[in-house]
C-alpha cells in the first residue's frame, strides 16, 4: 500500500461525488458541495470534467445531476469475470425457479452490503434491487452472516462504527442485542431476518467461505404464505441453503 502522500487526491474526491449517487437518484451542486466540503466552484469543476467524460448528465428542469448508464461498464465488466459470480449464479436461479422466490448474493463493503446477483421472484413484496445494489448490513439477512463470520476484532469494530437506525418495529437498534444475535448465527451457520428491512420481508442467509475466510453471503427470501406452510418451507431452505454454501465454498 503506496502512502497517503503518493495518492491522487483529486481523483479519490472524484470517485467520492460519484458514490453519492448510490443513495440519491438525483443529486445537487449544493449537495455535492456540502457534502464533499469543497465550494460550489469546485465541485462544478468536478461535475463539468464527469459531464465531458459521459458518466452524469444533467436534468434540464431540475438541473440536478444523474448518473448515466456508460457508469454501469465498469461495474458490469467487474462482474461478468468475478468468479464469485460464476459460482454462484446457477445455484441462485436453480432455487428461484423451483421454489419461486428471490434469492441473492453479496459482498461486505464497510457497513454495507453490495448485491452482486440477485434473481428476482414474482412475489409482491419484493424490493427493487439488482447487481450494484446496497443495503445496511445490520438489518438483512446477508449482512447478518457476513458480520458473523468475521474475525472477532474486526467484527467488534464495525458494529462500534454501525448507526443502527430503525427501519421497521423489528429493527435490532441495541449493539448487545445485534451481537447476541451473531453469537446465535455463528452457532447454528445461518442468519435470518424477520422484518426488519421492510415489512412483509422475511429472508434467510449463510455465508459463502474462501480459504476459510468469509467471502460472500448467499440469501433467499420466504414466500408470504401460512405461517405453518412458510416454518416447513424454511426447514427445506436451510437446509438447501446450507448445502449449496458449502459446494461454491473453496
Amino acid at each position: 500500500m503506496q502512502k497517503a502522500r503518493n495518492q491522487i487526491h483529486s481523483l479519490a474526491k472524484g470517485l467520492a461525488i460519484l458514490r453519492m449517487f448510490s443513495s440519491k437518484p438525483a443529486v445537487s451542486l449544493s449537495e455535492i458541495a456540502s457534502a464533499q466540503f469543497m465550494s460550489a466552484g469546485s465541485a462544478h469543476r468536478y461535475l463539468t470534467t464527469l459531464y465531458s467524460l459521459g458518466y452524469i448528465k444533467q436534468i434540464p428542469d431540475t438541473k440536478r445531476y444523474q448518473l448515466t448508464p456508460k457508469i454501469l461498464e465498469l461495474g458490469f465488466n467487474a462482474l461478468k469475470d468475478m468468479n464469485l459470480r460464476k459460482r454462484v449464479l446457477p445455484y441462485l436461479l436453480e432455487v428461484s425457479r423451483e421454489f419461486n422466490i428471490t434469492t441473492a448474493c453479496s459482498v461486505l463493503d464497510g457497513a454495507e452490503i453490495l448485491y452482486i446477483e440477485r434473481v428476482r421472484s414474482a412475489e409482491l413484496v419484493n424490493l427493487d434491487l439488482s447487481a450494484g445494489s446496497r443495503l445496511p448490513v445490520y438489518c438483512t439477512g446477508m449482512g447478518k452472516a457476513l458480520l458473523a463470520f468475521l474475525p472477532s476484532e474486526l467484527r467488534e469494530t464495525l458494529i462500534e462504527k454501525l448507526e443502527l437506525r430503525p427501519f421497521t418495529p423489528y429493527t435490532i437498534t441495541k449493539r448487545e442485542a445485534l451481537k447476541k444475535e451473531l453469537e446465535d448465527i455463528r452457532r447454528r451457520g445461518y442468519a435470518t431476518c424477520r422484518q426488519e428491512l421492510n415489512l412483509g420481508l422475511e429472508s434467510i442467509a449463510a455465508p459463502i467461505f474462501y480459504n476459510g475466510k468469509v467471502e460472500a453471503a448467499i440469501s433467499f427470501n420466504l414466500p408470504n404464505i401460512s405461517p405453518s406452510k412458510k416454518n416447513a418451507l424454511e426447514k427445506g431452505l436451510v437446509k438447501r441453503l446450507l448445502q449449496i454454501t458449502k459446494e461454491v465454498s473453496l
